[in-house]
């Protein structure tokens, strides 16, 4: 489009020798970041696809989740008791995976039916229409609840961006995948191995302590807290619902594959 242009307006004699001389130096300036994208295309090109790149960016994306619930481990509101208030239970619409939950939008409604909002399935959760995502006390408006619904993001697949548990868990699979039989590549389980004990110690550097800034105080959110119980590491979210430890998986794998 460019080289178009300037054809056009030469040909029709829009510009004099001045002009001639800015088109070439602009001329010279889009080749040279054309040749630039080029050659930054064809380096990803060249890594696209492989294990170690694939696990780079499994991390990166989960250090950048990690640190996000560190700044607000609560996700900008309030910490949640560790059993689920009685109030109005809000259920999951569809079936899917909890991606995002919008707290701006809770907090308005809460503000708005003068209520506190209870979360009680954080991103990452497998909501079914049984399954309650928030429990609302200090109201009983059904349109209440519908709209707290509407909040909540759910679709097929898990999400990094409030989701830090999710990046532990696809290391974990790729670690499993990699000791299976077929693949047996002990080389990228050690790989991962380190990669999960980085992702950790990150996390649980002050992961745990609770942040000092509350921009939604009218609605109550369970922490991601990582513990070592009988010194082995575990993600929790409450007490009601745990996740297997990331080392557990690559741990069955190895030991299956021993005759």
């Amino acid at each position: 489009m460019f080289s178009l242009v300037g054809l056009i307006a030469l040909s029709t004699g829009a510009y004099g020798s001045s002009g001639r001389l800015v088109l070439f130096i602009a001329t010279i300036v889009v080749v040279l970041l054309i040749v630039i994208m080029l050659l930054r295309w064809i380096h990803r090109l060249s890594r696209l696809g492989r294990l170690g790149e694939t696990v780079d960016q499994v991390e990166r994306a989960t250090m950048k989740a990690i640190d996000r619930r560190r700044e607000r481990p609560c996700l900008g509101g309030r910490e949640a008791p560790p059993i689920a208030p009685v109030g109005l239970g809000v259920m999951a619409g569809k079936i899917g995976y909890v991606r995002r939950i919008d707290m701006a939008r809770l907090s308005q409604l809460a503000e708005a039916a003068v209520c506190d909002i209870c979360v009680t399935a954080l991103p990452g959760t497998f909501a079914t229409p049984d399954r309650t995502l928030a429990v609302i006390v200090g109201s009983r408006d059904d349109d209440v609840a519908k709209q707290v619904a509407d909040c909540y993001l759910i679709g097929d697949q898990r999400s990094y961006e409030q989701d830090p548990r999710f990046g532990l868990v696809v290391l974990s699979e790729v670690a499993s995948r990699a000791l299976s039989p077929a693949v047996n590549d002990p080389g990228t389980a050690i790989d991962v191995i380190g990669t999960m004990v980085r992702v950790l110690s990150r996390w649980a550097d002050g992961a745990d302590r609770p942040g000092a800034e509350i921009t939604y105080p009218r609605v109550f959110v369970p922490p991601v807290v990582c513990r070592r119980p009988c010194g082995r590491w575990r993600i929790s979210a409450t007490r009601r619902w745990r996740m297997q430890p990331a080392f557990m998986p690559p741990r069955r794998w190895r030991a299956r594959s021993r005759p």
